[in-house]
């Protein structure tokens, strides 16, 4: 039986990944009761009974519903995912990244003969590619994490939100020409698409 729970709160959570679903999860976080009430009296329980770790955890799962653990294990799954660009030290290059990844989806589907994907034309959005990923940190990053702070106050997820934070103002002090290969070493550009030199 705590098989079968465990392998449904797995799959339940791994779902919770899809964008799809990002915004029922956050208007569910909003209705949520915080996590402290039952889980401050679930480790006093524990510690009370010389319990730690793993076992102190279990301990808290169990005075859980199993629908609010499935929800927690999901949200908090969702923001690890979404979790990249929280870290600023990065965050430009692994932007432009994914915008290389959408051009190029983009130029496959013209060969192929279909309609491009909006937002992945090379063409036309390759100038706002800084000022779109700053505004996926904004609109849908930072508020997940504040989502997950509001339901786990105990929880100090500060140095995440200040890391949304400093991401942001990365995102937009970035330079649109910064080309692929000048973020990952031995990568190229190719399709249709200019360099960054031949830009400027």
């Amino acid at each position: 039986e705590e098989r079968t729970q465990v392998r449904d709160w797995m799959t339940h959570s791994i779902l919770c990944t899809d964008m799809k679903g990002h915004y029922q999860l956050m208007a569910s976080a909003g209705d949520m009761e915080p996590w402290t009430d039952s889980l401050g009296a679930s480790s006093r329980t524990a510690s009370h009974e010389g319990e730690t770790g793993p076992e102190a955890n279990l301990q808290c799962a169990r005075l859980m519903s199993d629908d609010d653990v499935s929800f927690a294990l999901g949200l908090a799954l969702h923001a690890a995912d979404l979790g990249g660009p929280i870290k600023p030290s990065t965050v430009v290059q692994w932007s432009r990244r994914v915008a290389e990844e959408f051009f190029r989806q983009g130029e496959a589907e013209r060969r192929l003969g279909l309609e491009v994907t909006p937002g992945f034309d090379r063409s036309c959005a390759e100038q706002l590619w800084p000022e779109r990923n700053a505004a996926f940190v904004d609109f849908v990053v930072k508020p997940l994490f504040q989502a997950l702070q509001q339901c786990a106050p105990d929880s100090d997820l500060s140095p995440c939100l200040d890391g949304a934070a400093e991401s942001m103002e990365k995102l937009v002090g970035a330079d649109w020409r910064t080309a692929i290969h000048e973020v990952v070493p031995g990568e190229s550009i190719g399709g249709n698409a200019t360099s960054a030199n031949a830009q400027s």
